[in-house]
């Protein structure tokens, strides 16, 4: 249900029956439904910032996708902020909604600051920096807030 990029840590969500997978389909894809993730960064990024461009696949089988243009994009929107600044890195938590495959990855490196080890979007070399923190939804039968959080990686954690 919630996927992750080979490399990306964090959150995974998964369905063990076609009916739930529908339900939490909805959930993960509603409005309220909202998704954190940590990534350390190229460069030393201002203070936040909205990416909004849609993302469309690039090439036959759509491994990368493409900021503002590509085969069907979907829209998609990115709201990140600095959370530290590091020698010739930074640590950003960026938001999103529905998810678009390699949203945050293309979004950052749009804004000019590819995630560290991204080898489809400028910063490769190294493991790749990107952590789902956590994922906030509402349950599809009882209605209720769940928020599922996985604890950050040594990479992401805030230094004294």
């Amino acid at each position: 249900m919630h996927r992750l990029d080979t490399g990306t840590s964090g959150v995974l969500i998964a369905a063990r029956t076609a009916a739930a997978w529908a339900s939490l389909r909805a959930a993960l894809t509603a409005d309220d439904c909202e998704k954190t993730y940590l990534a350390e960064v190229t460069g030393a990024p201002p203070g936040g910032g909205v990416e909004e461009a849609p993302i469309g696949r690039v090439g036959r089988r759509g491994a990368r996708v493409r900021v503002g243009g590509g085969r069907r994009p979907l829209e998609a929107r990115t709201v990140w902020q600095l959370v530290e600044l590091r020698a010739a890195t930074a640590l950003v938590r960026a938001q999103l909604h529905a998810g678009r495959t390699h949203q945050v990855r293309a979004h950052l490196a749009a804004a000019g600051h590819p995630v560290v080890g991204d080898e489809h979007y400028g910063a490769g070399g190294g493991p790749l920096r990107l952590h789902a923190a956590a994922v906030r939804f509402r349950h599809p039968i009882s209605g209720h807030t769940i928020l599922i959080e996985a604890p950050p990686p040594d990479w992401a954690m805030i230094r004294p």
